[in-house]
Formats: C-alpha cells, sequence, structure tokens
C-alpha cells in the first residue's frame, strides 16, 4: 500500500509528499462535497481520505439511482477497487438515492459541479437527477458514457439509455 493515502498501489508519488502549506492554509470555504458510494470499502476509504486531507464532506454508504425504492447490493470489492458491472452477490444491503432526494434532503438549491462515476450505471444516475437538470440546477455535469451496464447492450435490463439519451438532448 503506498503509505500516502493506503488506498492502493497505484500512485508513483513518493510517500514523503505532504499536502502543501498554502494549502492547508487556505482560508476559502471548502465547497459542500457530498459523496455517493455503493461499495463500503470504498466509503471507509473516501471518509478515511477527506479525514486525513481535512476535507469536510460527507460519505453516503449507497447506491445511485433513479430511484429511492429498494436496495442494492452492497459489493464485496478491496478497497479503492471499482466494479465492472453490478454484482448479484455482495455483503448487504445497501439503500438506494437519486439526485434530486440528496439535494432536497440536504436543502441545497444548486449543484455546481455533478459527477457520475458508476460503470455503466450512470443512466440510472441521470435519471435520478431529473428534477436537478430540468430547472437548470446543475452547473457542470460529468458522467461517462460507454459499452459497459446500461449503455450497453444488456438484455436483462430495461432501455434507460435510449430515455436518458432523448433526456439529454432535449436539455
Amino acid at each position: 500500500m503506498n503509505p500516502l493515502c493506503g488506498a492502493c498501489t497505484d500512485c508513483r508519488v513518493p510517500p514523503t509528499v505532504t499536502v502543501p502549506r498554502t494549502v492547508q492554509a487556505a482560508q476559502q470555504p471548502w465547497p459542500r462535497i457530498i459523496a455517493v458510494e455503493l461499495a463500503d470499502a470504498n466509503a471507509q476509504l473516501l471518509r478515511h481520505l477527506f479525514g486525513k486531507l481535512a476535507v469536510p464532506a460527507e460519505v453516503m454508504h449507497a447506491g445511485g439511482s433513479n430511484t429511492t425504492e429498494g436496495y442494492a447490493i452492497d459489493p464485496d470489492v478491496p478497497v479503492g477497487h471499482e466494479m465492472g458491472m453490478l454484482q448479484l452477490a455482495g455483503v448487504g444491503r445497501v439503500p438506494l438515492v437519486t439526485a434530486d432526494h440528496v439535494a432536497e434532503s440536504r436543502g441545497l438549491d444548486n449543484i455546481t459541479f455533478l459527477t457520475i462515476d458508476t460503470e455503466g450505471h450512470d443512466s440510472l444516475v441521470l435519471l435520478g437527477a431529473r428534477q436537478l437538470l430540468s430547472a437548470r440546477r446543475v452547473r457542470v455535469l460529468q458522467f461517462e458514457y460507454h459499452e459497459r451496464g446500461l449503455w450497453g447492450p444488456v438484455p436483462f435490463y430495461p432501455p434507460h439509455s435510449r430515455e436518458v439519451s432523448v433526456f439529454i438532448y432535449y436539455l
């Protein structure tokens, strides 16, 4: 493990690197950060890293979706890893949240930067942000589009990607 953060061995940064004093002493208020993470190991890692870097953030152990009804499966993945697709087996049930619900429940009028990285299930999260996006309450939106998950040809999923494509074109 890399002693810098303890997350993985991917970094090429020497372990002696520290956060510059100019960053530590910054008087600018931090933006409000809310991270939604499906895998418990990664949610714990995010809490650790935010704490180590003194970044005020809320980490929700939940699955981003287009609905708040039901549960996702907490994937049994090693810390720092992402999954290629949702697993049908895991270590427990995790509640589902939508971006619309998170914004409403936390009193967020606007979102400056909404980034989505759900390994091919981004279309569901986009549908769960329909109110925010339709009302133009998201300044910058970033998501992945590739042939995994709901973007790709998966026969047992409903055809959400077409609905999302039309919705994004409309925006």
